[in-house]
């Protein structure tokens, strides 16, 4: 006679209380993550979240587009915010008197709004290539490196500002100006 290693679970629990099983942890897991997606709708919208949902609802209106264009560059989304920049631009157009510069209180164009950010974005990319070369020269120099840290951080380069704001604090551990971009990046 033939003993096998594992018992026959058949005998105990039948096929039918199986597949149902099966079946009700299938439907508990989606129902989890159905849960867990409307949790974080609810709870971690972004700031900016409203002025996405007004611009779908008046998508011909460029000054919304503007203001949504401003919110995304402050979160540190530039491809997006110059996206909607040109969506409000083709806008503007179409309808020049809404954002006349001749009116009392209106800054700008979101043309020329594009430009400015476009030729602070290369600014900043030559501060960044002007401090590297600094920092390649004088390896020591502590005031380049956090320099180098804040150009990093202002082109959204957060990795490499925490690098550089480190060696600062390497060269000098007492160093104020580093101890504070790193609280700001949130890794003090």
């Amino acid at each position: 006679m033939k003993t096998s290693l594992f018992p026959h679970f058949s005998r105990i629990i039948t096929a039918r209380v199986w597949v149902t099983l099966g079946k009700t942890m299938l439907w508990s897991a989606f129902a989890s993550l159905l849960m867990v997606n409307a949790f974080l709708r609810l709870y971690n919208t972004p700031q900016y979240w409203t002025l996405v949902l007004t611009s779908l609802a008046q998508p011909t209106n460029a000054e919304l587009h503007v203001d949504l264009a401003q919110a995304l560059w402050k979160q540190g989304l530039p491809k997006q915010s110059r996206t909607e920049l040109s969506i409000a631009q083709q806008y503007t157009q179409i309808a020049k008197p809404a954002l006349s510069p001749n009116i009392l209180g209106a800054t700008r164009s979101p043309a020329d709004t594009l430009m400015l950010w476009n030729q602070e974005s290369i600014q900043l990319e030559n501060e960044y290539t002007f401090w590297k070369r600094v920092v390649e020269e004088k390896p020591q120099y502590k005031d380049a490196y956090v320099a180098l840290g804040l150009v990093s951080y202002r082109l959204y380069r957060n990795s490499d500002a925490y690098m550089y704001l480190k060696k600062a604090l390497a060269i000098d551990p007492n160093d104020t100006n580093a101890q504070h971009v790193l609280y700001v990046l949130g890794t003090q």
